[in-house]
């Protein structure tokens, strides 16, 4: 998004820019959350969307979660960080919590049972709204602490609602632009390595035992 601001802010601090949207500049928050802070709440939308897609409406909706209650949030922030670090942990929770909304969260089927059982939820038996949102962010987590590149963006693809043969091409195609694809030789002849379906699942398969464990782990950590 190009935005043309009345004023050049590019030489203020964070606090002083703070300081004029609290004062009732709502340009400035403009300023911060799109260009900015940009380079961060992309690199947070990648780590939770696995693109782009999504970038301006998140950024709308930290807009609006920060104007609340009279910058209600912003009042509240004391300084005893950096601006940017606070900003990165109200976007990614944000971001987070936009997810189920954003993106189907119910045509993700990942079981995460603790102890290989099928957890999934029974909608005869529906979850709190605070059991699912503990079970939401430990899975997410648990995925971006996955250490293979290609399990996380294939869960990832998932959650966006794609079908196994259609992230087989979109995996072929992020190990292209990384040059990742590997080849073999056939007859003398370079031949391209190319994931498929059944790759898919076996991959998946992989990272669901994977990410059984780390939310074992996590639960541990932080006593859920």
């Amino acid at each position: 998004m190009h935005i043309a601001y009345q004023y050049n802010y590019n030489g203020l601090d964070d606090q002083k820019l703070v300081e004029l949207i609290l004062d009732g500049n709502e340009e400035a928050l403009l300023y911060l959350i799109f260009d900015r802070y940009s380079p961060l709440l992309k690199k947070l939308c990648v780590r939770y969307y696995a693109d782009l897609y999504f970038l301006e409406q998140l950024q709308t909706e930290l807009l609006i979660l920060l104007k609340t209650k009279d910058f209600h949030a912003l009042r509240g922030f004391g300084w005893r960080s950096s601006f940017g670090t606070w900003l990165g942990v109200v976007a990614g929770n944000l971001f987070i919590k936009k997810m189920p909304e954003l993106i189907g969260i119910s045509k993700f089927t990942v079981s995460i049972g603790e102890d290989g059982d099928n957890n999934e939820v029974n909608p005869s038996e529906p979850e709190s709204p605070h059991e699912n949102d503990i079970h939401m962010v430990l899975l997410i987590e648990a995925i971006h602490l996955l250490e293979d590149k290609d399990m996380r963006y294939i869960l990832l693809r998932e959650f966006d609602g794609y079908k196994p043969k259609e992230i087989a091409k979109q995996l072929e195609n992020y190990r292209r632009r990384e040059g990742r694809l590997k080849s073999k030789k056939v007859n003398g002849e370079s031949i391209d390595i190319l994931p498929t379906a059944e790759y898919m699942h076996m991959l998946k398969g992989r990272a669901k035992d994977e990410i059984r464990v780390i939310i074992k782990e996590l639960k541990k950590e932080f006593k859920w």
